[in-house]
């Protein structure tokens, strides 16, 4: 069986979610949600081996530049999920996900899936990937 991977696009108001697996390495926006609450039981029923989250990074200088609510998050996220919880460079990801929809005039919570879902496949798609 593949091992499930959940994308995470962290926001202030919504956190989008993509899904894939590490046989088929590809990344389909699965939504978004608004509390922990809600990610804690999407965690629960998708039951996924690894987690990706996007990490804010400046543009400039390429550090990272997490603010104390995407920490406590992080933490939180790590409280209770018991497995590996992976952070990659999202810049540009929710300008991306924005721009793919910008003549369908879609909501942001469509934007935070789609933003979600290249965080994952950026993921997926680094050569040092192996399933």
């Amino acid at each position: 069986m593949a091992k499930i991977v959940l994308g995470l696009d962290w926001g202030e108001k919504h956190l989008g979610l993509a899904i894939g697996d590490l046989e088929n390495r590809l990344a389909t926006p699965l939504g978004a949600v608004q509390s922990r609450m809600e990610l804690a039981k999407i965690i629960q029923q998708e039951k996924p081996g690894l987690i990706v989250i996007g990490v804010p990074a400046n543009l400039a200088d390429g550090r990272f530049s997490a603010s104390d609510s995407y920490r406590s998050f992080f933490s939180w996220l790590k409280d209770i999920f018991s497995g590996p919880v992976e952070k990659i460079d999202e810049r540009l990801t929710s300008r991306a996900a924005s721009a793919l929809f910008l003549s369908a005039q879609t909501k942001s919570r469509k934007n935070h899936a789609t933003a979600a879902m290249l965080i994952l496949q950026t993921y997926f798609d680094r050569p040092s990937r192996t399933s």
